[in-house]
């Protein structure tokens, strides 16, 4: 007779540090099971996670390391037909409480992630669309490039990926190749931009059509690659930087300081202000001078105008004395980040806009999780969808809605003034307009026009709403 003798799965507590507001920051469960949560802020893997194999896209694939959270590939796959580089990530729960400020260290307010709902905390805002919860998501590991059409996800170019852009490419996430821009030439109108437009291959998705080279054209541009691939959105970057957050606080003593050994878990927790460093200040980070994003090594590199200008280098170029230092840049200081969250260029992030043609807190809405995001295929369908959130229903003056500069500059920054505060978690979960503001990065406070003087720098580069286009703005 056979006997069969049962294995005994244990579950184990997985502990992270306390940090800078002592939270209670560990999870409990079967340890083959962690890698398809969140992580633990200040932990490696912080920030990705796994994607539970049977729900894996048909045409997306692991690539070596995805399942190990010391792995630089943890948490990172590869689409197929486009070879594009993408990070999961898991979804999670988030407690923003207040009171907080702008002043380093605390730079906003507490922020706690978890896998499970705990106290306040909400089911993050990327993770619910169209009323329906979400798994997880898919974000691009690197700004958007021009690629061949053959899936290779070699660069569109001409003589390499410092050449000049050629038409019929597909929208790709790739690294050290030349980000496409709704620009389509700039420096006095002679240099090349990278154009969306270029990107106009139907090899992937037979209904794609030429992006145009403005804002608007970011839905377009994005089907290149495929029937299901999206914008990101503007509460989903802004959870990046939440999470960026949360990861920095993890690693900071009470008072302020970081934890031994921070750096090995974020790079970025080397120099103050304590988040993400990258191109911000033409081809170096302005706060760490030592990372540069200058390229020799590549063909076309230093050629004015293409892949060497200071002010747009390659994706993924980051180096610190002429070695690789990408990690600086990623959301969770590893070599498994997002890559250039900070600087380098400036990003579309689709979900706000507004309603009227005079620059003014009344006009603003943000699309409402109820309606699905792939829905949405310009800002015309943000203006006409159902339940928009109103920015302005608070309408006292200089408080929750006195964010917006109505001079008539280019941007309108998120940048509180020095000590404003973020909006509250004693409220924000019962008030439609704080939560929105809140999950959307938007702080309660006036903002600033300047965001190198010292009310304006900015702990995520000076992110802002370009506002141009009046009706068509879009952070």
């Amino acid at each position: 007779m056979t006997t069969i003798t049962p294995l005994l799965r244990v579950k184990e507590r997985i502990v992270g540090p306390s940090g800078l507001y002592d939270i209670q920051n560990e999870w409990y469960g079967y340890a083959d099971e962690f890698k398809y949560t969140i992580g633990l802020a200040g932990l490696m893997g912080f920030g990705v996670g796994c994607c539970p194999p049977e729900l894996l896209p048909d045409d997306m694939a692991a690539l070596p390391g995805t399942e190990d959270r010391f792995s630089a590939n943890y948490g990172t796959y590869i689409h197929l037909p486009s070879a594009s580089i993408q990070c999961f990530v898991p979804a999670h729960f988030i407690d923003v409480q207040a009171p907080g400020n702008t002043d380093a260290p605390n730079f906003g307010t507490k922020v706690v992630i978890s896998a499970n709902p705990t106290g306040n905390a909400v089911l993050a805002r990327p993770f619910t669309d169209g009323g329906k919860s979400l798994i997880g998501v898919f974000i691009d590991k690197y700004q958007g490039s021009n690629t061949r059409a053959d899936g290779s996800g070699a660069p569109n170019h001409t003589n390499g990926p410092g050449g000049t852009p050629l038409t019929g490419g597909i929208f790709a996430s790739r690294p050290l190749q030349w980000p496409v821009s709704s620009i389509t030439k700039d420096n006095g109108g002679t240099d090349f931009n990278s154009p969306f437009g270029l990107c106009n291959s139907t090899a992937l998705n037979s209904g794609a059509t030429t992006p145009t080279d403005n804002l608007g054209g970011i839905w377009a541009l994005c089907k290149t690659r495929g029937t299901d691939f999206l914008p990101c959105p503007l509460w989903t970057y802004t959870q990046i930087g939440y999470l960026s957050l949360a990861h920095a606080q993890a690693l900071l003593t009470s008072g302020g300081v970081p934890v031994v050994g921070a750096t090995s878990r974020g790079a970025w927790m080397d120099v103050a202000p304590y988040a993400p460093k990258g191109n911000n200040n033409n081809g170096s980070d302005v706060q760490k001078t030592s990372l540069q994003f200058a390229r020799t090594d590549l063909t076309g590199a230093t050629v004015a105008g293409w892949a060497g200008r200071a002010s747009r280098a390659f994706t993924g170029a980051a180096r610190i004395s002429g070695l690789p230092a990408v990690e600086h840049t990623t959301h969770n200081g590893q070599l498994s980040g997002i890559v250039d969250v900070n600087g380098n260029q400036w990003g579309i992030a689709p979900g706000l806009t507004s309603v009227t043609t005079g620059m003014s807190a009344a006009g603003y809405r943000l699309l409402p999780s109820s309606v699905a995001w792939s829905s949405i295929s310009s800002n015309n369908d943000i203006r006409a969808a159902a339940g928009l959130i109103s920015l302005a229903a608070e309408s006292v003056a200089a408080a929750d809605d006195g964010i917006w500069h109505t001079a008539a500059n280019a941007y309108t920054y998120l940048v509180p003034h020095s000590g404003g505060t973020f909006h509250p978690t004693s409220t924000w979960a019962a008030n439609a307009t704080r939560r929105a503001m809140a999950e959307n990065g938007i702080p309660r406070e006036l903002g600033t026009n300047n965001t190198q003087g010292t009310t304006g720098v900015n702990i995520f580069g000076g992110d802002g709403f370009y506002r141009s286009l009046i009706a068509d703005c879009l952070p």
